[in-house]
């Protein structure tokens, strides 16, 4: 079977291919597909425009402060001169002589001779305890009563890195002095008898 094409016909009936060419040459388009055509967003409009050219702005980074640890003891501060200081105590310069005018050195000879006494009471074998390790130790009661921890051994250990007090004194030195601090002399003191116990539970 043969089939012949009238002139000025075309074998395409789909409305896509159906588009005539004009005189001048253009393929012409309907209005609809035009519509179309225009309604329609490329995916390249749809990104955001990119500067390639210009770097990325970021947040300058704060400069991190190092700090370097020095082993050795702190320089005592004097007091402001700011202060309003207690009567009797306008010489007072630093805090342990704040501490020296109420504890006093009477004080500190009176505990040093009481607590030797006591040593020899209770075990020879102790050695003297001079004032320079009795200070220490009222020193390290003071430390301990701010930074506090479960017992009076942890202090040394190494784990705990108190060097403030393991540096100062040896624990079993510092048990020592513990062990033998006193005011009074026991053997002076008057004995209670057996009158005076009964006197005093009425």
């Amino acid at each position: 079977m043969q089939l012949y094409l009238l002139p000025g016909t075309s074998m395409f009936t789909d409305k896509e291919d159906d588009d005539e060419v004009g005189e001048d040459g253009h393929q012409e388009v309907d209005d609809e597909d035009a519509g179309d055509q225009e309604g329609e967003v490329s995916d390249d409009e749809l990104l955001p425009d990119i500067d390639s050219t210009e770097p990325s702005q970021k947040k300058p980074r704060k400069e991190r402060k190092v700090w370097n640890w020095v082993d050795g003891d702190l320089e005592p501060k004097e007091m402001p001169d700011n202060v309003v200081k207690p009567k009797g105590m306008e010489d007072c310069r630093f805090a342990v002589e704040y501490f020296m005018k109420m504890f006093g050195k009477e004080t500190f000879n009176l505990l040093l001779e009481q607590t030797n006494i006591y040593r020899t009471q209770i075990n020879k074998k102790i050695a003297y305890i001079e004032m320079s390790e009795l200070r220490k130790a009222i020193g390290i009661f003071m430390y301990m009563s701010v930074v506090s921890l479960p017992s009076t051994r942890h202090y040394w250990k190494k784990s705990m890195g108190i060097t403030t007090v393991s540096k100062v004194m040896p624990r079993d030195r510092f048990d020592e002095i513990k062990k033998c601090l006193h005011l009074s002399n026991n053997l002076l003191q008057k004995k209670k008898t057996n009158q005076a116990m009964t006197s005093s539970s009425k």
